[in-house]
């Protein structure tokens, strides 16, 4: 469904609050209820809310080890329950701290549900317990008056909770693969679903947090919006970024009797906490910044991570994320998100974007359009230098001599077999690739491949290497090299698709295997799948070369029609000159980042010695340490580091990739071999006809002009 624009003009401003240890709060009327930790023990805790926050003069409700879940009701009547030995033990408490009653649940409450989220109490003196697969409704008496199965609706990958809502409403939530709203009635017709409310949402990556008079609801598009009906739909209250705060780090919200907001983020692996009260502020109270556009489809957390912390420098530019109402749940999808790819681009072309990620987008769509300005003039006079960047990841993206985007990261996908069999230098002709698999007697080329994938995959780019003539514009897949190739390939997948899943090992009757290449460690694990040292041969090109596939992720250019080119290039500086910890997950373009990823995977943990300095053995080397643990076919075999052969391995074979990115002109060719071959394979259609057919259908995309 369709949402209402967020109004200009209208901010929440953070300010930091001191006390990260309050977790799992709820605000009921005027009280705010918190849990605090100390040691092992849970404390249940309430302050008054008298225009303002402050946690000095909470008062400690009770204290439990096993606290496992809380609610309070409008006459502040406390409701806990701890778990033990398999049942739940629910207490109600009345505002004096007397005992009302106990009562024993069979049953655990689930993993996924926090603190908050396994009790609720409606506007009619109910309580509701969430156990695993059902949902027990207990009344002021203490007496079990319902119970709703869930069962229908669990998914192992999924979490599920209660959401009390501010027309004593209760809804039971349950977010997976599917996402699943139900609002629970008491008058025994248990759940009913709530597609209405449902209908906003794009994607199952939501939550859903009780608000005043509302309900709040957080998607990935990075709004957080209010519902209080369906006659009001769904109403966005702020962009968490115009707030300083990464969106996908906040982890819970709740709202305040005045409209303010208290708001938990996360990362680090919920290492790093921090609590923020949000405040209702007019953009007249905020000090003037010029605003850069970042137009983004799909934006990545640390694109968004990386605008918050750019903003919270306090320069004299702000960048703001658009993505356009984009479908986060169909990444990529020109249909489904044929709306948002539209915006996106009157955006461009009326001048109301600075910045383009190219993630999901096509570059040379763009860039036949001089659409990007040229950076290099910028990394002239920067502190960033072309030096500072591998040479063939900037010759990819310059076109007649302008350098037009610069990707940030990396990752690539490429074809290894055993040394012993395809030699210990990388690169070969289609022609080499097919006498040695014959040579060896294979009854498998590679791995989940059948005859379509190969012509997909392995093949794709030898056949639009060394069937097109580009510059002529004219293709040769009539010749008898390419019906050569398609009967090879046919002879080889008679038998059908070789499966094998990402941790097996790789049997001898299987030439090679294709992988994605994330980091350095990849290549160990790729060795001991086959067992033996290996040859990042990457696939078949017509000289001969290491034809190797990358995947440029992170790729900002500078639009040509932005009328903030120097804040757009101080962002573009900034983001590209960030240096994450997460030094394992994809490559950096970076020559001085991309060597320290090597360094990191060649040097081992060494084991200290209590006094500041390393443990030494008997022949007094460094005691070194397991680092990690790799799993073949489920067995875990422990790792201290990567050897410099194989770091080597993969710093040659980026060295070897071709950046330029794919033409749409290019796919549409793979696609037609695929869809074209494919009746060949299966026995459809004759040789000479597939050939007739794909040569004419391909002379026609050559034929076409370049969009």
């Amino acid at each position: 469904k369709e949402k209402q624009e967020l109004e200009t003009g209208e901010y929440y401003v953070a300010e930091e609050l001191t006390g990260t240890g309050i977790f799992h709060y709820k605000v009921v009327d005027d009280f705010l209820y918190y849990i605090c930790y100390q040691n092992e023990e849970a404390s249940l805790n309430r302050i008054k809310i008298n225009g303002g926050v402050t946690f000095e003069n909470g008062e400690e409700l009770l204290s439990a080890a096993s606290l496992r879940g809380y609610t309070a009701d409008r006459e502040q009547n406390l409701y806990t329950c701890t778990m033990f030995q398999g049942h739940v033990n629910l207490c109600a408490w009345s505002p004096e701290g007397e005992r009302k009653f106990e009562l024993s649940l069979e049953g655990e409450i689930p993993q996924s549900t926090g603190k908050v989220g396994c009790l609720a109490a409606d506007g009619a003196g109910n309580v509701y317990v969430l156990v695993q697969n059902v949902i027990c409704r207990i009344d002021g008496e203490g007496n079990l008056t319902g119970r709703y199965s869930t069962a229908e609706w669990q998914d192992p990958f999924g979490s599920e909770y209660l959401l009390e809502a501010w027309d004593g409403e209760v809804y039971y939530i349950n977010v997976g693969q599917q996402r699943n709203i139900f609002r629970i009635t008491g008058d025994g017709a248990g759940l009913k679903k709530e597609e209405a409310l449902k209908g906003y949402f794009n994607t199952p990556n939501l939550s859903l947090y009780p608000g005043q008079g509302q309900i709040l609801l957080a998607e990935t598009d990075g709004v957080l919006y209010g519902y209080s009906g369906e006659q009001e739909g769904l109403k966005p209250l702020l962009k968490w970024e115009d707030s300083n705060l990464n969106g996908s780090q906040v982890y819970q919200v709740a709202q305040l009797p005045g409209g303010e907001l208290l708001v938990s983020t996360a990362s680090n692996g919920f290492s790093e906490r921090h609590l923020y009260l949000l405040s209702h502020t007019s953009a007249e109270e905020l000090p003037e910044k010029e605003i850069v556009v970042l137009a983004s489809l799909f934006p990545s957390d640390r694109l968004r991570e990386a605008a918050v912390d750019f903003n919270r420098m306090d320069g004299p530019y702000r960048v703001t994320v658009e993505s356009y109402g984009a479908n986060f749940e169909y990444p990529g999808d020109q249909d489904v998100n044929k709306g948002a790819y539209a915006r996106l681009n009157s955006s461009i072309s009326s001048g109301q974007a600075d910045i383009l990620d190219l993630t999901y987008l096509d570059f040379n769509q763009y860039a036949v359009k001089d659409a990007f300005l040229d950076l290099f003039p910028y990394l002239e006079k920067g502190s960033l230098k072309k030096e500072d960047f591998l040479d063939n990841v900037l010759e990819g993206y310059t076109v007649d001599g302008k350098q037009l985007c610069i990707p940030r990261r990396f990752y690539f996908r490429t074809v290894a077999g055993r040394a012993s069999e395809v030699g210990t230098e990388p690169g070969w002709t289609a022609e080499e690739l097919m006498a040695l698999a014959d040579a060896g007697g294979k009854s498998a080329v590679v791995g989940n491949q059948d005859g379509v994938d190969m012509v997909g995959g392995l093949f794709a780019g030898y056949c639009l290497e060394g069937f097109i003539d580009w510059e002529k514009r004219e293709c040769s897949f009539d010749s008898a090299g390419f019906r050569g190739l398609l009967r090879w390939i046919r002879e080889h997948t008679e038998d059908g698709i070789f499966e094998m899943s990402y941790s097996s090992k790789v049997p001898q009757e299987l030439f090679l295997r294709e992988e994605y290449i994330h980091s350095f460690l990849d290549c160990l694990v790729l060795t001991m799948k086959f067992g033996e040292d290996i040859t990042l041969v990457g696939y078949p090109s017509g000289d001969g070369t290491a034809g190797i596939r990358a995947k440029a992720t992170d790729t900002l250019g500078i639009l040509s029609s932005t009328s903030h080119k120097d804040g757009a290039w101080a962002f573009l500086e900034y983001y590209l000159s960030r240096e994450d910890d997460e030094y394992q997950e994809k490559f950096f373009t970076r020559k001085s980042l991309l060597q320290k990823q090597a360094e990191d995977a060649v040097e081992p943990f060494y084991v200290p010695d209590g006094a500041g300095g390393w443990l030494t053995g008997e022949d007094g080397s460094y005691v070194t340490a397991e680092k990690g643990k790799i799993y073949i076919e489920g067995e875990p075999i422990p790792y201290e580091y990567v050897p410099r052969e194989q770091v080597d391995a993969v710093l040659e074979a980026i060295g070897n990739i071709d950046f330029t990115p794919e033409s749409v002109q290019e796919q549409a060719i793979v696609d037609i071999l695929v869809q074209e071959a494919a009746g060949y394979f299966n026995g459809e259609k004759s040789l000479d006809e597939t050939v007739r057919v794909i040569q004419n259908r391909v002379q026609l995309v050559l034929g076409e002009q370049t969009s």
